[in-house]
């Protein structure tokens, strides 16, 4: 099977919080990407300083995300910010008035800055702000006569806001990542499209944190994408050498059987030898790959296995355990049942039975 694709277009960004719930999912990336490095050094010595080998460190994983789609958690997490509800916005409304030199609003005027709790209004048609005090929901406007209309403007909380504050020191949000690439079919030269994709690149990191950088600008006659960049930290460890994690590639080709890239399978230990009746093993079928992968362990459950001298050494159809009936030899066989040719064989010989 092909194991070469196309990496084209954009896909999507999941972004979970420390307790994995989903906080915003990014579905109109403009860029994104990533970048694997290490710096390295010459190690050099001997007669005309030949290199005798090369030292890496200082390894680094960073991820580019753009977003088209503006989200309040995008610019929060930059910043360390924790959004709360509610938020002082400001709100004009029209007011006719009811009192003479008295204008008075339908929501309930808070403080502005340090400068109290004051408003603007101007008569309707016109853009000469004037400045009021509020006590209460009424402010004196001197002049202001009664069924005039105004235009005021002043500082009020509203609970369907939402609102954080940009620290002077601040570190950036970590959360954990998950962005996907989109693949597409080698063979397709032309029109590649949603119809040719094939799968996907599935991209995961555990520990991302965000660069802290915010650079927010807009034009009249275009839009403005959010840098949701960032950096992989460690994450974990990888085996027994203790080694810690960036992040895990996973490629997931859509309806790919799992023995496509499979040409043999062999049995781990091919020659078995049971003692005594009753006695018994489980066989570890490994599975080997023609693209590169290492191999690994077959589920049993997707195996067939038969024996050739039932009466010598018995096996379970799928799950490969083999049990010991009379001294000697019987060799067990071994398919893949979704594709038979794919076979390995084992020697069981069994000794002690009286």
């Amino acid at each position: 099977m092909n194991n070469k694709y196309i990496l084209a277009g954009v896909g999507t960004a999941m972004i979970f919080d420390g307790s994995g719930n989903l906080m915003s999912k990014a579905r109109a990336l403009t860029d994104s990407g990533f970048n694997i490095s290490t710096s390295v050094e010459d190690v050099r010595g001997g007669q005309s300083a030949a290199l005798q080998g090369r030292y890496y460190h200082t390894t680094q994983f960073g991820v580019t995300l753009k977003d088209a789609i503006a989200d309040l958690n995008y610019f929060a997490l930059q910043v360390g910010g924790t959004i709360k509800a509610g938020g002082d916005i400001f709100k004009t409304e029209q007011v006719t008035i009811k009192s003479a030199n008295q204008i008075e609003v339908s929501g309930t005027p808070k403080a502005f800055g340090n400068y109290g709790i004051i408003g603007w209004y101007s008569y309707v048609g016109q853009d000469n702000q004037q400045t009021i005090t509020f006590s209460g929901k009424t402010a004196t406007a001197t002049g202001v006569k009664v069924g005039e209309v105004v235009c005021v403007t002043y500082v009020e909380t509203s609970d369907s806001a939402r609102a954080f504050e940009v620290a002077t020191a601040f570190i950036p949000s970590e959360v954990h990542l998950v962005f996907t690439m989109p693949l597409y079919n080698a063979s397709v030269m032309q029109n590649i499209s949603t119809e040719s994709q094939i799968g996907e690149l599935i991209v995961d990191v555990p520990r991302f944190q965000f660069n802290g950088s915010v650079d927010m600008s807009t034009a009249m006659a275009s839009a403005t994408a959010v840098d949701i960049s960032g950096t992989a930290l460690q994450s974990g460890t990888s085996g027994c050498s203790g080694k810690g994690i960036y992040a895990t590639i996973t490629e997931n080709i859509y309806e790919k059987n799992s023995f496509d890239n499979v040409y043999a399978i062999v049995v781990e230990d091919s020659d078995i030898e049971l003692d005594g009746s009753g006695s018994s093993q489980t066989l570890r079928v490994m599975a080997l790959y023609s693209d590169g992968t290492i191999p690994s362990v077959v589920d049993n459950s997707k195996l067939t296995f038969t024996s050739e001298t039932q009466e010598k050494a018995t096996v379970g159809a799928n799950d490969g355990i083999v049990t010991a009936v009379a001294n000697g030899e019987s060799v067990i066989e071994v398919k893949v049942t979704e594709k038979p040719e794919l076979v390995a064989k084992a020697v069981v010989t069994v000794t002690g039975i009286v």
